[in-house]
């Protein structure tokens, strides 16, 4: 019963996941236009304003196209402090740049693996106000038969509790969201939910 009532929604967001912020990049279809653009970067890094003024420029521009494909993608966004991750990746690079030159050319870094790059930090950004919404609305789905002040409470419950769930392994593939979903859909069931509760028998 619990796979059939989230396999549908699991899929829709996987799809969505399945397309990488690297192949939408290098498609031309990421970053949205100047006046569009998230909060402003802060790199608070004494090893970044030590570089030469035109190093801090380029790992910048790095940095603010991190942000911009990132907030592009509205699911990976609501799971993903944007700001968060372009100054993590922003870390990354200034650590790169201390490394010799071989070195920082075997990394290969160009603009259509920046993402790559910068994913590898997204653990330390999750965006739990953005997942607690997502979840909210997915939850909309499982308590559609239920009274409406029942249901917005079991939603509530739902929501905080699968920030918490995917908080513990914080990576956007199916098998952890399938888990964050699953273990808050039985936790706020307390007998009269979609679960446990006849509603949907």
């Amino acid at each position: 019963m619990i796979t059939k009532i989230i396999a549908c929604s699991l899929c829709m967001i996987m799809f969505s996941v399945s397309s990488t912020l690297a192949q939408q990049a290098a498609d031309g279809t990421i970053g949205p236009d100047a006046d569009e653009r998230p909060t402003a970067i802060e790199i608070d890094n004494p090893s970044y304003d030590a570089l030469p003024l035109e190093t801090r420029q380029e790992i910048m521009t790095e940095a603010q196209y991190v942000q911009d494909s990132c907030a592009r993608n509205s699911l990976y966004s609501s799971f993903i402090d944007c700001r968060c991750l372009a100054e993590k990746f922003a870390d990354t690079r200034t650590g790169h740049k201390a490394l010799p030159e071989e070195e920082q050319e075997e990394l290969r870094v160009s603009k259509l693996n920046l993402m790559h790059f910068a994913e590898k930090r997204q653990t330390e950004c999750v965006n739990e106000p953005g997942i607690a919404e997502y979840a909210r609305n997915q939850c909309q789905d499982y308590v559609i038969m239920m009274p409406e002040a029942e249901g917005q409470e079991f939603c509530e419950c739902y929501a905080s509790t699968f920030v918490e769930n995917f908080s513990e392994r914080p990576k956007l593939i199916t098998p952890v969201l399938q888990q964050a979903g699953t273990k808050a859909l039985l936790s706020c069931d307390d007998g009269t939910g979609p679960i446990k509760g006849d509603v949907f028998r």
